[in-house]
């Protein structure tokens, strides 16, 4: 036989039926997956909600620590400006026992003086309040020779 008288004779396969699921399909499955899924879902949001709350006190608490140390700083370089202030060192200078000159010289970039040079006046102390000297006996005199500190 040829190609053709076989294709001919081809058996042609039987449709077998069967026995389906009477009624209708559950849908309990596909309805706990759906709840699971919200639940999930529900408690992802939360966590992330949680999260985002504490880093937002966080970065409050960052600022206010970052304002904070900002005015020390500025408190501290304001100290800082007045104590190298012309005040604070002529103030530092009288403390020292020294005196403004009047007639101040100026020596030029040449070597020459600019100015006539003369010492400061020396001003008089004025009194702040009355010293008045307690009496405190002399300390007793040492009567044995290892008591005066003298080494031989």
């Amino acid at each position: 036989m040829t190609e053709s008288g076989e294709r001919g004779k081809a058996v042609s396969p039987r449709l077998v039926v069967l026995a389906g699921r009477k009624g209708k399909p559950s849908l309990l499955p596909f309805v706990a997956v759906l709840l699971v899924l919200g639940l999930l879902g529900m408690l992802a949001l939360l966590f992330l909600n949680t999260e985002l709350n504490k880093g937002a006190f966080t970065i409050k608490q960052q600022k206010a620590t970052a304002t904070k140390l900002t005015q020390e700083a500025q408190q501290i370089s304001q100290s800082l400006a007045q104590l190298n202030g012309a005040g604070a060192l002529a103030s530092q200078a009288s403390d020292l026992g020294m005196v403004p000159n009047g007639n101040p010289a100026f020596l030029a970039p040449n070597g020459s003086v600019l100015g006539s040079p003369s010492a400061a006046a020396v001003p008089t102390p004025t009194p702040t309040a009355p010293v008045t000297q307690a009496t405190t006996p002399p300390p007793p005199e040492p009567t044995h020779p290892s008591a005066t500190g003298s080494s031989r």
